[in-house]
């Protein structure tokens, strides 16, 4: 099943300010909270969807990133479990003029080696 967008799950538009964010959250939170609907299954699953909306685009860097690529940023494929930033660059170190560096960058689909000279 395909995942609803934040914007949507949250009511705002996507120039919404993060005040406007906040607000449509804590709103739609109080009203699917477990605690005020106890046993509805439909409003447990409602809470954690706008948690999941609000947790992505209260970060403007997630939400940059949601905005750009929607949930395939968030998918695992863009670096990580919930598009964490990818692992730094391991680079060897160049003791000389003119040595060839080279920069790994971890991956578990594949081995990515980048080359500079």
């Amino acid at each position: 099943m395909s995942k609803r967008d934040f914007y949507d799950v949250l009511g705002v538009s996507r120039n919404a300010t993060a005040d406007e964010l906040k607000k449509a959250y804590r709103t739609l939170a109080k009203k699917y909270h477990p605690d005020q609907n106890q046993g509805d299954k439909e409003a447990e699953q409602r809470f954690k969807e706008l948690n999941e909306a609000y947790d992505v685009l209260k970060d403007e860097q997630s939400r940059a990133a949601y905005d750009q690529f929607g949930h395939a940023a968030f998918d695992g494929g863009m670096g990580g479990p919930r598009g964490a930033a990818p692992e730094p660059l391991q680079t060897s170190q160049a003791t000389e003029p003119g040595t060839r560096i080279c920069a790994f960058l971890p991956s578990k689909a594949s081995s990515s080696v980048i080359s500079i000279l």
